[in-house]
Parts: structure tokens; sequence; C-alpha cells
């Protein structure tokens, strides 16, 4: 029996409903499904029907509600899109990946149906300081000239309007806030590229349509803002009004991190961090291309370059590879259907209608995330997590191999030589770094060991070794904005120069030291190396950790190529082989094919930036000081690492002697924004 008392009665009490989690409220059927549910393909839907009941029933008819029943199997087709072989009442559920939010990049646009349709709809955006309310007058942002991290909210407003003298008919209007990788191939057509991953989806219900009111509109007698006489609520009946502008504000909060369905086949941690805007993304491009072209250009000869090599030459340079690029914007989508302009219906099929758009708006804006992850965790231990998932995949591929070749009957180990080594570092007592930007993790070294030559009349001879070594230290720099960013965004330092002391110890080991002369340092040189890498085709299962990018061994190749790419390119070599040669008998699992071949086609490159005003000096060694960019002309964004593409840093610091021989040493780097 319960007691009748207060805490009692509060503890069965229901919260107020200004305390009430949003995401404890679902939306209406009716919104549900003219949102998130709506498939790719058109269907017959009638807001007048009432939704179906949620209470059970004693008819056998299956009603599906907001969560229906998944199949045991799902058709590789729905991974990619929905055939128009299918019609849409045979498919079993709407997915993301069979969804209109989800395929808006593969939808044709209404000009391919009726061109003077395409000239009748105006959409814009326009970003603000605050959120905007009704019959107060915004302040306009230029969001192309602002930096935004978690937290940070953007507000603004979408004017719709149709310049024709009849009505159009629409199915969706929707607001949402997209961030999107992609990757465009050599050879591949813009509009299906090799890589387009959207990691980022939010939806604004409020600016969206949707069959619900928000914010008393229902309450409101003419809808009208006064500010600029524009309607500011979408018709129901789903058509725009001849010769009416509406208007809708939006409303978003960059969040702290993304969903673990971001990297939800490998869920690794850095993978479902906010990534920097990187590269140019082709829709941008487009889009300011045309811009220029529609704006008048001064006719002074001594103007800034316009069209494709004044968006060229203005863009922010952050060493990206071309054609990929990470980019985040306000995106604002009318979607009708095809047989409301194709100029012959009757000879259109239900089952071959498709949605189109109507018209878009884009409005990109920059992300410079803050550091999270190494913050809030122990760096130590996602490190040594990292390195535990690639351990992992690579004893799966060898057991994978071991067990092919005993089916074979070879047996013994596997002969693959395609393992990856760990960095070795060798012990020093030397851990005084004297360095305030550095914090020393432990007493071990970065060391790189090299023959020592000295000079005869007519050959070379090797009569000892020399060591270069460091301290394993955590370097970190503040991210610098570019140089227009800095104009603009208030309190930000003008000047991109971060100094950065290494000590750096030299070491010769001689067989004859009474005949050995030293030689002495002639010239010390630093450079910033930019490290990026991006996969070709399936998602990277691991995180890259220091060591894969270098190993400071000056005998071979010291990069990410050899360290991964090059073992899981023979590793993925010996699959097939077996695969080949068994056929039936040599089973492997699809997950563990595209990883192997994302491994083995990882692609990198390594920009190296001399960095100015090196100065050093001898005390216990040799200390290293230096600014940490070459010029203003670069954007270094903070290091990064996504399923498609990612963003390493070290320095680099070749040391020349006399003898004229240069030893170098590479030691980590993170850039960070605070």
């Amino acid at each position: 029996m319960l007691e009748n008392s207060s805490s009692g009665l509060n503890y069965l009490r229901s919260p107020a409903h200004e305390n009430t989690p949003i995401w404890n409220i679902l939306p209406s059927y009716q919104m549900y499904q003219s949102t998130f549910s709506k498939s790719i393909r058109p269907s017959s839907e009638d807001l007048r029907v009432n939704p179906p009941a949620y209470e059970g029933s004693s008819s056998s008819r299956t009603v599906e509600g907001y969560f229906p029943m998944v199949p045991d199997r799902i058709p590789e087709s729905a991974l990619e899109s929905v055939p128009r072989s299918i019609p849409i009442r045979s498919q079993p559920y709407t997915s993301w990946e069979t969804s209109i939010l989800g395929n808006t990049h593969k939808l044709k646009r209404v000009e391919d149906f009726d061109p003077k349709a395409a000239d009748s709809l105006k959409v814009t955006i326009q970003m603000t300081k605050n959120i905007c309310e009704r019959g107060e007058k915004p302040t306009l942002l230029d969001s192309q000239y602002l930096e935004y991290k978690q937290g940070d909210s953007l507000s603004g407003f979408i004017t719709i309007e149709n310049t024709s003298n009849k009505a159009i008919p629409f199915d969706m209007f929707f607001v949402v806030l997209e961030g999107k990788s992609c990757a465009l191939g050599e050879h591949v057509d813009p509009k299906n590229p090799l890589l387009f991953y959207k990691f980022l989806n939010m939806f604004d219900y409020n600016a969206s349509w949707t069959p619900a009111f928000f914010n008393g509109d229902e309450f409101d007698e003419d809808h009208m803002d006064p500010i600029d006489n524009t309607v500011l609520r979408l018709p129901m009946e789903k058509y725009f009004e001849p010769k009416v502008k509406y208007k809708r504000f939006f409303n978003f909060v960059l969040p702290e991190k993304l969903l673990d369905c971001a990297c939800e086949v490998h869920n690794l941690s850095k993978h479902c961090e906010l990534i920097p805007t990187f590269g140019l993304a082709r829709d941008q491009f487009l889009k300011r291309l045309k811009e220029t072209r529609t704006v008048k250009q001064p006719s002074q000869n001594n103007v800034a370059p316009t069209g494709v090599v004044g968006i060229l030459d203005s863009n922010i340079k952050d060493l990206s590879f071309p054609g990929t690029s990470i980019s985040y914007s306000v995106e604002a989508r009318i979607v009708g259907r095809s047989s409301d302009y194709v100029k012959t219906p009757q000879t259109l099929e239900p089952e071959d209608a498709e949605f189109i758009i109507l018209n878009e708006s884009s409005l990109y804006f920059r992300v410079i995330p803050k550091e999270r992850l190494s913050i809030e965790y122990d760096k130590s231990f996602l490190e040594r997590e990292s390195k535990r998932t690639l351990k992992s995949l690579k004893l799966r591929v060898e057991n994978k191999i071991e067990l092919g070749k005993q089916k074979l009957g070879r047996g013994g180990s596997s002969e693959s030589n395609g393992h990856v080594e760990l960095p070795k570092y060798k012990y020093s007592n030397n851990s005084n770094t004297n360095n305030t930007n550095a914090s020393p993790k432990s007493e071990f070294d970065y060391e790189a060991l090299y023959p020592l030559r000295k000079k005869q009349l007519t050959t070379v001879k090797v009569v000892g070794i020399v060591s270069i070594s460091t301290p394993v230290t955590d370097y970190i720099i503040t991210y610098c904005p570019p140089r227009k960013f800095r104009e603009v965004m208030g309190g930000v330092s003008a000047t991109a120069t971060i100094p950065v002391n290494i000590p750096i110890t030299l070491m010769m080991s001689v067989g004859d030291k009474k005949s050995f002369k030293p030689p002495e340092i002639k010239a010390i040189r630093a450079d910033l190396v930019a490290v990026t890498f991006r996969t070709q085709k399936y998602p990277i299962p691991i995180e890259i950790t220091n060591d894969l990018i270098f190993q400071n061994k000056p005998d071979c190749k010291d990069n990410l190529d050899i360290y991964v790419a090059h073992p899981f390119r023979r590793y993925r070599k010996e699959l097939a082989n077996l695969e080949n040669s068994l056929g039936s008998d040599f089973s492997l699992e699809p997950q563990l094919v595209m990883d192997v071949k994302a491994l083995s086609n990882l692609t990198s490159k390594y920009n190296s930036l001399r960095i100015d005003d090196v100065a050093y000096k001898t005390r216990r060694g040799w200390l290293l000081r230096g600014n940490s960019s070459e010029n203003d002309s670069y954007c270094l964004v903070p290091n990064f690492q996504s399923c498609i593409v990612g963003r390493s840093y070290y320095i680099s610091i070749s040391v020349k002697l006399s003898n004229n021989e240069v030893y170098i040493i590479k030691v980590p780097l993170t850039i960070q924004n605070h």
C-alpha cells in the first residue's frame, strides 16, 4: 500500500511541461509521416484521413506506426537508393538511406521537367546576430567571415517568394543544418561522387512545413511580419500563393559531438567528434561562381580576379585533397512531385512518379570545433584503445589467412610480412624540456639513428653512429583563423606566429675517439608537415595514431603509406588468392573485406611548410625555437579524424653538420581550438 506522503506524491507526479525534456516528446503521426519517414519515392498521402490507432487490435492486419517492423534481411539496393522498378508500396520500411532527407543530393530538379517553373520560386537564407522575432528588425551577419564551434547558435530567416501569377504546388519544405563529407574521383560524375556522407543532420520543425503550429501561430490573425509585410505561416494546403512572399525563422545550436551513428560500424571515438570545415565543397564553389557572375563587376583594370580564378584565389588554403571537402550549411529546400510538372502526366504511372527539387538555397558557414575528447578523457588511454583496434583487425585478418592456408594443406604461420610496427624509443635521462608550451609525458625519447661517415681520399668510411633524439612530449599550439576572419572576429590575435621550443640531444658514438674530431653545427632547419589522409571508398576502420604517420626511420620511406597501406595491400592480395583457390570453402565477412580494402587504398599526402625565424642555442644539447607557420596564406585547421578524411601534423627538424651530413628528427604537433 502506497503511503499518502508528500514525497510519494511527488514521485508519482508528472513533471511540469516546461521541465519535460524535448527528447521525451514524440512528434505526431502526421508530422512524422511528412518529414523523417517520407520515402524518396512518392506515395499517396491524404492529411484528411485520421492516423492509425496505436492500441492493439484483433485484426490480423499490421498497422505501421513510428517504429515499423524491420525485415530479417535488408536488400543491398536499399543501401544505395530505391530502384525505380520497385514500387513504394512493396518496400518493407523507410530507412534513412531511402528517405528524402538522406537523398536530396540525388533528386532531379524542376528545370529538367519545366524550365519556366524554376524561375517562379525564389528562396533566400540570411544569417542574423540574434534569434529572429516578429516585429523586430534583425541585425544581419555575413556568415562567410565567421567561424563557429560547439554550443554556438546559428539564427536567421528564410524567404520564399512565388513571383508567378498562379499557385505553385509543393510536397515538402524543410530547413536542415547539414554536415557533409564529399570526395570526387577523377572520372566520376559530380552528381554521384566517389564518397558522399552526411555526418550531421539537424531538422528545424519550427522553420519547416509540418502539419502543426509553433509559437502560437495558430492564434495570429494576419500571420504577417510588419517589418517587411511577409507572411509567417506556410500554407497548410501546400500551395504557394501567387505574388506572396513567405518568411520562416530558424535557429540551430551546434552539438558538442556527433551521434554515435556517425561511426555506427566501427564506433571510433575520434570519428564521432565534430570535425572542422575542410576544402571547398563543389556546391559552395558553384554558388559563389553564380554570385560573381550575377553581380556587376567594376570596369577598372586593376581589380581582383573574378569568376573561377577569383574564387580559387580567395579560397582558404588548408592543404586539403582536390575535390575533397567537409562542409556545413543551412539548407532550405522545396520538394514537389514530378507529376505536377510533367507536360503529359497521364502517361506517368504511379510507381514512376518521383520527388524533385523545386528550388533550394544553401548558406555555408565555417566550423572550427574546440578540442573535447583529449580534455575529458585520458589521452594515453585513447591511444592505447586506438592501437588495440588496429591490433585486433590485424589479428582477425591473419587468422583468416592462416585458416585459408590450412585448408590448402600448407599450414604453418602466415607468410605475410604486413605487420604494422610500433615505434621503438630509446631511454634517455634527459627529461628536462625547459618548454612552457609542452608537458612531459614520459621518460622515453623520439630517436633516429644514423651512420657517422668520414670522408677519406677516395672513399667514405663509417666510423660510428649518430643519435638524434628529443623527449616524447605533447607540443600543442592554438589554432589561428585566416587573416580575413581575424579582421572580422573580435578578440583574436592578429598574428599566427606561436613559438615552440624543442630540446634536441645529438650524440655520437665512434670506435676511435682519439683520432675523431666531432663535426660542428652548420645549420638547423625546421618544417611543419601537414599530413592529410583519405579513404578511397570504404570508411576508415581505425584511428590513425602518430606512430603510423612516422617512426623516425632514416633508412626507408617513413610515412603512412609504408606503415598502413602497403601491409594491408599484401593482406588483400593474400585473401584474394585464397578466395580464388578455395572458392566457397573460404568465406570472408563483408565488413572485414571492406576494412582491408579501406586501409589498402588509404591515400595520404605530406605538405611541408618552412618554419621561419628558427633559432638555436647550446645548453645540454641544442634548443630549437621557431614560429609555427610558414606564412599567413595557409589555414592550419585543428587535428581531426573522420570516417573519410583526417589531418595530423608534425615538426621535422634537420640538423646539418660541418661534414655536410643532415640528421632529421620528427616530433608530433597538435593544433587545437580553445
